[in-house]
């Protein structure tokens, strides 16, 4: 293991590398499992540390199987932002360069809310609903 600038050789390739610019097919597989458990890592210690949320237990588990597919669906939208820039995929991509990157970028943002551990939409509708009962009973 020969350690340069900033990154660690590890078997003939950069971890740095394939983490952000993947290459093979060895690089695809460390960027995938790098991002979807980062991902994974931010809610799950989100969820631990929030009081807005119930505390650990198993029967909960299966909630966080859609937190899981937006993970995988932020890593591939994020490969595909990563993969127009460069030369070689640019020429397979050919017209289809928006597309993608639109693609690319309503994946990352239809993802990341699920890094929250709670509904949001329902602490949103509680709020909406105390305004307007204070509204009401003022006037």
């Amino acid at each position: 293991m020969a350690v340069e600038a900033n990154t660690v050789e590890l078997s003939g390739f950069s971890w740095l590398e394939a983490v952000l610019f993947p290459s093979t097919s060895e690089h695809l597989g460390i960027f995938y499992l790098t991002w979807i458990g980062l991902f994974l890592f931010v809610h799950l210690v989100w969820d631990a540390k929030s009081a807005e949320t119930p505390g650990f237990h198993l029967r909960r588990l299966e909630s966080k199987f859609s937190v899981l597919f937006s993970a995988a669906t932020f890593s591939s939208s994020f490969i595909v932002i990563l993969s127009v820039p460069f030369a070689p995929v640019r020429l397979l991509l050919a017209d289809t360069s928006l597309p993608l990157v639109l693609s690319g970028f309503s994946g990352l943002l239809l993802s990341i809310p699920a890094l929250c551990p709670y509904e949001i939409r329902k602490q949103f509708r509680e709020e909406v609903s105390k305004d307007d009962t204070a509204k009401g009973g003022g006037g």
